[in-house]
């Protein structure tokens, strides 16, 4: 009788969570920073155009998004449309929740397009790149 008192765990899973780990905590970092009234916002974060700090930010968590899960080639143009989604909408919803809750802090759509083209540049460059 083979009985086990542990199991192995599956080192195909254990990589799918480190691969993942870097896009989740840069996410919460977004959300953290994002959120934070503007009387605490780091002194070294305002010294930067703010939409290029937009564009950069987002570009990247969208490359490390795509760059989440393995693929043989570049990653599915499918895939990349539906990070891309995923990504506008929580900046959206953290566009909306700055103009609502956040006190010193203003909705902008030119935040959401600086967002928006840092996501489609993200895009494209997780899809040319390998990693």
């Amino acid at each position: 009788m083979n009985t086990r008192i542990w199991s192995v765990p599956d080192t195909k899973k254990i990589h799918t969570y480190i691969r993942r780990a870097p896009a989740l905590i840069w996410g919460f970092f977004v959300f953290y920073f994002s959120l934070l009234p503007s009387d605490r916002i780091p002194k070294t974060l305002l010294e930067f155009s703010d939409l290029l700090l937009h564009f950069l930010i987002y570009s990247f968590w969208m490359v490390l998004s795509l760059w989440a899960r393995p693929f043989p080639t570049r990653p599915p143009l499918r895939r990349t449309i539906l990070v891309g989604v995923i990504l506008i909408s929580l900046s959206l919803l953290i566009e909306i929740i700055q103009g609502v809750f956040i006190p010193g802090r203003t909705f902008s759509l030119l935040d959401l397009l600086a967002n928006g083209t840092g996501i489609l540049i993200g895009g494209t460059i997780a899809r040319y790149l390998r990693f």
